[in-house]
This record gives C-alpha cells, sequence and structure tokens, in this order.
C-alpha cells in the first residue's frame, strides 16, 4: 500500500456527516450551520444530565449545540478551525486572554447575545436537521417497516374501540355499502334531508374525498334493530298455545281499621298491616322444658369421713 491509499482512505472517512454546510439568514446575521459531530454530541448530553435539574438546562443544551453547529458567519468560514487548536482570543473569569478552540469561543460569545436570537437559531437548525436526516435515508428501504394498509387497519380498529367507548357513532367510508344503504333521513345522493332538499352527498370531481370521517349513521340502535327483524311498534310476540295469559292486576280493597272509645282520651283507631290482607302467624305455645338433673351425692361414704353428729 502506497501513501495515496491512505491518503485516499483519510479523505473518504474523515468529517463524514459533517462535511456539509447550509446558510441561513437568521435576524441580521447570515450563520452556516453544520451538522453536530459526536464530540459536540456527548457535550450536549453531558451538559443536560450534569445539571442535576439546576439551572437553564434547555437553554443550555441550545448554547451547546450551536456553538458546535455555527461554521461561519456573514463572509467568513469558520470550518478550517472545527476541531481544531486553540486559536481564538477569550478572556477568562480571571480578566486574562488565553487562546480557546472555535466552539468554546462562540459559547462564550453567547453569553451576550440575545434570548429569543439564540432560540430562532436553534429552531433553524432543529428544521435543517430534520431535513437532513430524510434526504440521508432516502434511498434506503427498511424491510421491517410495517405495511400501510396495515398500519391503517389497526389504527382503525383503535379508532372503531375508543369511538365506542365514547358513545360515538361508528365512522364509515364513503363509498362502502353502508354509505350507499338507503335511509329515512337521508336523501336520494346520500346526503341528508334539509328544509332546501338534500345535501351533504358525494361531491362529483377530481377533488371528491373517498373517506369522510366525520359521517355519522343515523339511528344505529334503529338500524341494528332492522338487522335482527325487529321494527319499533311491532306487537310482542304471540302467547303460547295452551298457556294462559296473566290475569291482570287487581286493587285490593283496604279494610277500615277498627275504632275503639275511651273515656278518657276519645276514639283509638287499631294499628294495620303496612301490606294489605296481610297473615300474621299466632305465636306458638310456650313449651317448659325440665330442668336439669342435678348428680346425686354417694349413699356409700367411707366412715373414716364421714361428719360427726356434734
Amino acid at each position: 500500500m502506497d501513501d495515496s491509499f491512505f491518503a485516499e482512505l483519510e479523505a473518504g472517512l474523515t468529517n463524514v456527516g459533517t462535511d456539509v454546510c447550509w446558510k441561513r439568514k437568521v435576524g441580521s446575521i447570515e450563520l452556516w450551520i453544520a451538522p453536530l459531530s459526536m464530540v459536540g454530541q456527548g457535550k450536549v448530553i453531558e451538559a443536560i444530565t450534569g445539571t442535576d435539574g439546576k439551572g437553564n438546562v434547555i437553554g443550555e443544551s441550545k448554547r451547546i449545540t450551536l456553538s458546535h453547529s455555527i461554521v461561519g458567519f456573514n463572509e467568513i468560514d469558520l470550518r478550517p478551525y472545527r476541531d481544531g487548536v486553540p486559536a481564538f482570543p477569550l478572556k477568562g473569569r480571571d480578566g486574562k486572554q488565553v487562546n480557546v478552540s472555535l466552539d468554546k469561543y462562540l459559547y462564550g460569545k453567547m453569553s451576550g447575545w440575545g434570548a429569543q436570537f439564540v432560540d430562532d437559531a436553534f429552531a433553524v437548525y432543529a428544521d435543517l436537521m430534520e431535513s437532513f436526516a430524510k434526504e440521508n435515508l432516502k434511498g434506503v428501504k427498511f424491510e421491517n417497516a410495517k405495511d400501510p394498509r396495515e398500519e391503517l387497519a389497526e389504527l382503525m380498529v383503535k379508532v372503531t374501540e375508543l369511538r365506542d367507548q365514547l358513545g360515538m357513532p361508528e365512522l364509515v367510508e364513503r363509498g362502502s355499502e353502508a354509505d350507499r344503504e338507503p335511509d329515512a333521513d337521508r336523501g336520494p345522493d346520500g346526503g341528508e334531508e334539509g328544509p332546501d332538499g338534500p345535501s351533504g352527498g358525494a361531491v362529483d370531481g377530481p377533488d371528491a374525498p373517498g373517506f369522510d370521517p366525520f359521517r355519522q349513521i343515523p339511528d344505529r340502535a334503529r338500524h341494528i334493530a332492522e338487522l335482527e327483524g325487529v321494527h319499533p311498534g311491532d306487537p310482542g310476540p304471540p302467547p303460547v298455545m295452551g298457556q294462559a295469559a296473566p290475569p291482570p292486576m287487581q286493587q285490593v280493597a283496604r279494610i277500615p281499621a277498627p275504632v275503639r272509645q275511651d273515656p278518657v282520651r276519645g276514639p283509638i283507631h287499631a294499628a294495620m298491616p303496612s301490606v294489605p290482607l296481610e297473615v300474621i302467624e299466632e305465636r306458638s305455645p310456650r313449651v317448659m322444658a325440665e330442668p336439669p338433673p342435678i348428680d346425686k351425692p354417694p349413699s356409700n361414704v367411707n366412715p373414716r369421713f364421714r361428719p360427726s353428729g356434734r
């Protein structure tokens, strides 16, 4: 292997994915924006996870991201200094001037930038990265990706379950059998009957939608009843032969409560049961149980233990 092979290898594998640049004008400055490198991404993650929830995490991540992705502005190209040796003068906290790398130089300068300008510049960067990702994967076909029809079927099943839980009507695809089914509340063209005639039917022309997700099935309960062969207003099932119809409910006459006269308090109304003609069982006769037997003392007591007669 000669030196030309390694030179070609070095040129082909260096700065892969970061050698592109976009120029976008944000405010009064035209920024040169390049994709974030792995080193820059690592510093962003370190800044987010190392703050322990203290400080402005979102603002800090934007500031570090832009300091590693800005490679120029207006007519000044800073790409040769990217990831290079410290060559930019910057004053430290002690007031002394030191030379730092490009990302640290831009990070220090951003402390005096406007917060809105930083947010806008980061929004431009995020939009560029989204387009960049689509461009990288434009020629790639993922074999394990779901088929669009299969994914649509899964989503439709989920939508049907959620609408059923919420009590909402089912969705009907325009042009299907359910959409062409005649209904009393719909006009001849499939639209709702209104004061000025049928409306809401299918739109003819190339712009006619093939599916209306907001179309409702009128009177779902009646539609299900018709499919089961039951129509509103029909009499109930005829009685079975040989089975007598239940007798109609009759009102039971109440018996007036007897009145007893008291010489002092006057008439006294006897209490009546809460249910008319209620049968009250008589109390059963009380049965006296015999007392339990008591053990008798033994008759053959030893004379030595017999008490004296004194």
